[in-house]
């Protein structure tokens, strides 16, 4: 298992940089683990036992919460570092009315906790009021508009402005005062594509760079935005059918799309599925590869083995011409019978793509399981050091999630890795890496995560020392319910 480069940093420091074709393994060296300190006996938690008469994302912890709550007063166990200024969000999947079909499908709420001054002044749940949000589920199915979404999957904020996004449909402007939604945000009416959730922020450029899927053609548009907040344009994409691509990448110079075998069902929306997605054999698995000046007709594709591909880590421009990609890697067949479990085994990956060449070549970077890989977002875009990502436990007899163990930090150039291991009965969420400040080096920071607790039945936010992993929490901010399971977070500084 190796990462591609990552030896290249330790090899010019020794004077022996001839010989950096050769990478070193990405797991190796020391590994570092810290337990919480979670029950007193530290009592063993089996997995949940879901009721199979019940979806298991309207059950325990994945299940919603219905009431929107501000709490003004929270106890903090530990302390919070005086230099964290702003805003910690996270959204999710919550339902406001019956089971919406999916763990995906549920209505967005938005969790956040305001830190200035080493103290936590609030904390503010609220649902992304759309169109969805008074629907039964079910209800006005069929090819959702542009506002039509339950806008649960991501955050981002540019420009000025906090935006809500979904798999599909516009944007949602949210108010970073108080989590009220604003409305629909379609850029002065200049986008007119859906805008899927993964969108990425150049720290160089400033530029806001996203995609939008669609279920007829064009299957892609992608955009580009600049600093100032104005979409300067939008290049239709040419696909051979609607893939489900929720993430992408860029580089200094190019955009890096993932063309996958999960195709939308048109057979299964008409009988009326409601989340017609199902892997599809048929389909050739393919990255491309286009410059950030050019268009579709630019775009390389470059086969690779069936897989899928949620969520990226980044991507860089290599030394010697191509592109490194890495990702958590979920095996193929993922959903070939449809999309209602989620027990896959995903793994880190990178892939060193050779457009011109038509070459790609895969490794395997680490043999546990993860999910949610993050960065510090100042590196991307840019050969980075340090990356961070949910680590998994095995998934259960029945092929769905049993649970998280804790949170993995890989050091690319030593090729060690270090982990905060959570005691049974915690469950942490995706972590966040928030830096000490605008121009700390990469890595110098905190990661902050919600972690569910099964003894108590609720939710802290815990702070980590991003430096020190395995160390006890620098804080916990004791919420007085449980915040369910969600997806992704995003830091907004004051």
């Amino acid at each position: 298992m190796s990462l591609p480069f990552s030896r290249r940093r330790a090899l010019a420091l020794s004077g022996l940089g001839a010989f950096s074709l050769f990478p070193v393994p990405l797991i190796g060296g020391c590994t570092l683990t810290g337990k919480t300190d979670g029950p007193p006996e530290d009592e063993e938690y089996p997995p949940w036992p879901f009721d199979p008469d019940e979806s298991w994302w309207m059950q325990f912890n994945y299940g919603p919460v219905r009431d929107e709550r501000t709490e003004m007063t929270l106890s903090v166990e530990g302390e919070i570092p005086k230099e964290l200024d702003g805003l910690y969000l996270r959204t999710g999947s919550n339902p406001k009315n019956g089971d919406p079909g999916h763990w995906f499908l549920g209505n967005g709420m938005v969790h956040g906790v305001r830190l200035r001054g080493g103290k936590a002044l609030w904390y503010r749940n609220r649902y992304v009021k759309t169109p969805l949000l008074d629907r039964a589920p079910g209800e006005g199915t069929g090819i959702p508009s542009n506002t039509d979404t339950a806008s649960n999957v991501a955050l981002v904020h540019h420009a000025g402005r906090l935006l809500s996004l979904g798999e599909v449909g516009f944007p949602y402007e949210l108010s970073p005062e108080d989590l009220g939604t604003v409305g629909p945000y379609d850029f002065d009416g200049k986008l007119k594509t859906y805008m899927t959730a993964h969108p990425k922020l150049d720290p160089v450029t400033g530029e806001l760079l996203f995609f939008g899927y669609n279920f007829s053609e064009p299957y892609l548009t992608y955009h580009a935005v600049d600093a100032s907040g104005a979409l300067v344009k939008s290049e239709p994409i040419k696909l051979p059918a609607s893939a489900m691509m929720h993430d992408f990448q860029v580089t200094a110079t190019k955009i890096v799309f993932l063309d996958l075998p999960i195709l939308f069902d048109f057979e299964a929306a008409v009988s009326g599925s409601s989340f017609p997605f199902k892997w599809n054999d048929a389909h050739e698995p393919r990255i491309g590869i286009m410059p950030r000046t050019g268009g579709s007709d630019d775009v390389k594709w470059v086969s690779l083995d069936p897989c899928f591909i949620f969520h990226t880590l980044n991507a860089y421009d290599s030394p010697e011409g191509g592109v490194v990609l890495e990702a958590a890697r979920h095996p193929a067949g993922l959903w070939r019978d449809g999309p209602s479990q989620l027990g896959s085994r995903p793994t880190l990956h990178s892939f060193v793509i050779d457009a011109d060449g038509g070459t790609l070549r895969m490794n395997q970077e680490d043999d546990r399981l993860v999910e949610f890989p993050q960065l510090d977002r100042r590196k991307m875009t840019l050969d980075h050091r340090y990356g961070y990502a949910l680590w998994l436990k095995d998934p259960g007899d029945d092929g769905n999630l049993t649970g998280m163990k804790g949170i993995i930090k890989w050091d690319r150039a030593s090729g060690s890795s270090s982990v905060h291991e959570f005691s049974s009965a915690l469950q942490p969420d995706e972590a966040f890496f928030v830096p000490r400040s605008e121009d700390s080096d990469e890595g110098d920071g905190y990661l902050m995560t919600y972690v569910y607790d099964r003894s108590t039945d609720r939710t802290d936010l815990y702070i980590l020392d991003a430096t020190d992993l395995g160390a006890k929490p620098l804080a916990k901010i004791k919420l007085p319910f449980r915040v369910p399971f969600g997806f992704h977070g995003l830091w907004v500084p004051a």
